[in-house]
């Protein structure tokens, strides 16, 4: 009967031997995966880590451009109003230049009128046909005017014409000048709308792209508390 107990005692401290080791080596086949499940946390974390900083960075610089580009969508808009106040003044030279080249226009007709009904010509037989008159003292008023002196005047007004003739093309000019560039400028305003409507969309994906990185990141701390701590 000793034998046999001992027999008995034998198999079942074999039997609890086995058992037990092979629960230990499943403790330990459990251990190395929460360490490598721990250390691919780990990992992930960083690397979210990494990629949500990076995120910040590139956030960051979106909206400095952003601010940029509004600042000098500003500029180019204050700079297409003084434009725009110009061309006004402009415009409205061009009206007090037209109107001048009109009156001088008309004071050059009626001057070559006079010139050409009173010719040399006609004013020497007036003079031989005319009684003599005693002569004058220095003192008395001029005579009318002569061919010479309405030539004369009539080549004033010629130049004058001229002259304001060439403000009127220069203003012309510098007013089509001036319209270009507002023109671009406009262009470029749109331009810089666009940019800035497509820098504020980029800004808004980082923003969720950043709470969704945070929450994961929040999600993964939860995680690696609730792992059992490895001996």
């Amino acid at each position: 009967q000793i034998l046999e107990v001992n027999k008995q005692w034998d198999v079942q401290y074999k039997a609890m031997k086995a058992d037990m080791g092979q629960k230990v080596r499943e403790m330990e086949t459990r251990q190395e995966e929460t360490r490598r499940q721990n250390a691919e946390l780990v990992n992930a974390e960083e690397k979210r880590q990494r990629d949500i900083d990076s995120m910040l960075v590139s956030a960051k610089k979106r909206i400095e451009e952003e601010e940029q580009e509004k600042q000098r969508g500003d500029t180019l808009s204050a700079r297409v109003t003084l434009l725009e106040n110009q061309i006004t003044d402009m415009m409205r030279q061009r009206g007090n230049l037209e109107a001048e080249i009109r009156r001088l226009n008309e004071a050059l007709g009626e001057a070559s009128s006079i010139a050409v009904l009173n010719p040399p010509a006609v004013q020497a037989a007036e003079r031989q046909q005319a009684p003599a008159r005693p002569a004058q003292p220095p003192s008395q008023p001029a005579q009318p005017q002569s061919a010479e002196q309405l030539r004369t005047e009539v080549e004033v007004l010629r130049a004058q014409v001229a002259t304001f003739r060439e403000d009127f093309e220069m203003e012309r000019r510098d007013r089509e000048r001036m319209q270009g560039e507002k023109d671009t400028l406009k262009d470029e305003i749109a331009a810089l709308r666009m940019h800035v409507d497509t820098l504020t969309q980029q800004a808004r994906v980082y923003e969720e792209d950043f709470r969704r990185e945070r929450s994961d990141k929040e999600r993964l701390q939860r995680q690696l508390g609730q792992m059992p701590q490895v001996l």
